[in-house]
């Protein structure tokens, strides 16, 4: 009897609370209270306020950065679109997540800086263990990645600030916009 509780046991996630309940438990629970419209209720609830908007495919053009390497070889890479939604691509690849704003305005600014930094043409792909990139995107056929990290050969400061500038638009100022639209 022991084994068969244990062999029923559900995780039932709503929100960020996790709740370990045996079946036996969990029928018991709604033919006493009868809260089970009350419990579809919530879970629909939870399920239509989701924080994260998705997109399926990405138009161009695009600035996209991030940095990879290290012990895991985890990437993380961000896009910047020209309407000034940042997104965060999937581990998988197969989704993105729009995770902040910045205003059509800055992000144009964003793309002349990339022209006048040059960097739709720069020939850099020197990586450390740990490296940094920013790829320029004009059509899906057309892009340019610059990619650095070695210590041996470095990469200008211009390009390091345009990257650490693309970074700093990802503060939980430019995220609750993009949530709150």
């Amino acid at each position: 009897m022991v084994n068969d509780i244990h062999k029923t046991l559900l995780i039932i996630s709503l929100s960020n609370l996790s709740f370990i309940i045996s079946h036996v438990h969990l029928q018991n629970f709604m033919k006493k209270t009868k809260l089970l419209p009350l419990c579809i209720l919530i879970i629909l609830f939870q399920a239509g306020c989701s924080r994260k908007v998705t997109m399926e495919k990405i138009p161009t053009p695009q600035i996209s950065f991030g940095s990879g390497g290290g012990f895991t070889n985890l990437i993380t890479e961000y896009i910047l679109l020209e309407d000034g939604k940042i997104v965060k691509k999937s581990k998988e690849g197969e989704r993105y997540d729009i995770i902040a704003r910045i205003g059509k305005d800055k992000a144009a600014q964003c793309y002349i800086g990339a022209k006048v930094l040059k960097l739709d043409t720069l020939q850099f792909n020197e990586p450390g263990n740990m490296y940094y990139f920013v790829t320029l995107k004009k059509d899906d056929k057309t892009e340019n990645r610059i990619v650095w990290g070695s210590v041996d050969k470095p990469i200008s400061d211009e390009v390091k600030s345009f990257h650490k500038l693309l970074l700093s638009f990802l503060s939980k100022k430019n995220e609750k916009e993009a949530i709150n639209k």
